[in-house]
């Protein structure tokens, strides 16, 4: 949400790469995929870089298709 909208925390803005950085520090659980899904489509929407590196759409579908088959969000075909 602070990078979303571009509130500081503790004086500092937040950064697509910090956000990606403590999302991979995560255990490796489904909710923690979607979180980094979601950062992605969101970078890929936004037109936002994560590391001096710009989202490609087929980056972002490329991890959905990670997801297990039986996924919403798999099945919801989100950005297509």
């Amino acid at each position: 949400m602070a990078m979303h909208y571009e509130l500081p925390i503790d004086h500092q803005r937040v950064s697509a790469g910090q956000v990606l950085q403590s999302i991979k520090t995560l255990r490796r659980l489904f909710q923690n995929s979607r979180l980094h899904f979601f950062l992605l489509a969101h970078c890929y929407i936004t037109g936002q870089s994560v590391d001096g590196r710009e989202i490609h759409k087929d980056q972002v579908q490329e991890y959905l298709q990670r997801f297990p088959a039986g996924s919403r969000l798999r099945l919801a075909g989100v950005l297509v």
